[in-house]
């Protein structure tokens, strides 16, 4: 998205430069093709993009992301001082640390800062048990309301997460709600009978079940399985994970302890097989951990949206995603933690190929109409060019 939203600005004029590691996400190891050094530079679809060093380790434990954030930080704060010069800076609020680094390089090189929050921490990290020292804790909190004190503006994703911003004292008018979008020409509708349904090996038959992206603590996507377990004796129902994170090995491990042959792991795709992948599944699963779902919207459901495939949400019914989901009249929304709601959910729309018709229809036209990229995108150019003067 990053990437779009830098060749979009590009593309109308203006000087963009990205400042990144080196690709490594989610594994650790560096991606063929490329190899760790102090500083390389290189052009993506017209966009200058700095890469610095930074530790990576295939381990995922507090140390290690301590030392990745902090050795991020701490190269590119020094690149971007002794090289860039900017009008602008926008950042993701993640992990807090960037709070503190950015905003010192926004005052020295006298640039606007914009903030953009994808999720809300320290809070998710809090709520899931991650962080426990209360110390730690405390520190975080004051890091975030700094952040949030020291941006020129802050653009959130959904309207709870400007709330929570508004909350810690910052005034409302810094704070808007530009939500990501769907590349639409990415994924389009298509068949789901196509060459990536036979290469995981399904037949045109099977009925498919599909969870794509990441797997991550927060989406509770272990009850998936459980679902899985009670339609075992549906032997054309499918369940297929496309994607990698923390939990992918703890749900591996379940799936064999449940002796489960109607479920599939593969890791991550290229970009260029996405319609494919989408277009595989009749239905598409989304998952939030119970009282969890305030800190985190899934992006997958746009993914889902744009495939125009109808889509089970296991959500909170007061979370974001169970909001926009009722918005595009999209799917079915059944309590978060349930797995025979999501099992009976599953075998209500196998049985109504005009509910599943409909539903994946319009999840397509609402992203169509309200967050297709060229619309959003435009809110992010007009907020550069009313702090920049243009």
């Amino acid at each position: 998205m990053l990437l779009e939203l830098a060749s979009d600005l590009v593309e109308v004029g203006h000087e963009v430069t990205v400042v990144t590691g080196f690709p490594n996400h989610p594994t650790g190891i560096v991606f063929p093709g490329y190899r760790k050094r102090l500083f390389h530079e290189e052009s993506i679809d017209r966009v200058r993009v700095w890469r610095v060093y930074s530790y990576t380790s295939r381990k995922r434990g507090l140390i290690s992301r301590v030392m990745t954030s902090l050795s991020f930080n701490l190269m590119a704060f020094w690149t971007i001082l002794l090289k860039g010069r900017c009008d602008v800076i926008l950042s993701i609020l993640q992990p807090l640390s960037v709070g503190v680094f950015v905003t010192a390089l926004s005052r020295l090189k006298g640039a606007w800062l914009v903030f953009n929050v994808q999720d809300l921490h320290p809070d998710a990290l809090v709520d899931l048990g991650m962080i426990k020292n209360g110390v730690l804790i405390k520190t975080l909190r004051r890091i975030e309301s700094f952040a949030y004190r020291a941006a020129d503006r802050i653009t959130v994703i959904c309207n709870h997460f400007k709330r929570h911003i508004v909350s810690k004292g910052v005034r409302q008018d810094r704070v808007e709600v530009i939500e990501n979008w769907a590349n639409l020409d990415d994924i389009k509708p298509s068949t789901r009978i196509n060459d990536f349904r036979k290469k995981v090996g399904f037949s045109d038959d099977d009925w498919v079940v599909l969870h794509a992206g990441t797997i991550g603590h927060v989406s509770g996507a272990e009850i998936i399985l459980d679902a899985a377990n009670r339609l075992r004796g549906e032997t054309d129902i499918k369940f297929l994970f496309v994607g990698e994170g923390p939990l992918l090995e703890k749900m591996k491990r379940k799936c064999t302890e449940l002796s489960l042959e109607n479920t599939v792991f593969i890791p991550f795709q290229d970009r260029a097989v996405l319609t494919d992948v989408q277009a595989t599944a009749d239905v598409s699963l989304v998952t939030l951990q119970k009282n969890k779902g305030s800190f985190s919207v899934p992006s997958k459901v746009l993914s889902y949206m744009a495939a125009a495939r109808p889509i089970i949400a296991s959500v909170d019914s007061d979370t974001e995603t169970a909001e926009q989901m009722r918005q595009a009249k999209c799917g079915i929304i059944v309590p978060a933690g349930d797995a025979d709601a999501i099992a009976e959910a599953i075998i209500k729309l196998r049985k109504s190929e005009d509910l599943r018709t409909e539903l994946g229809r319009n999840g397509r036209d609402y992203l169509e109409k309200n967050l297709n990229r060229e619309l959003v995108l435009t809110k992010y150019r007009s907020l550069f060019e009313e702090l920049s003067g243009g």
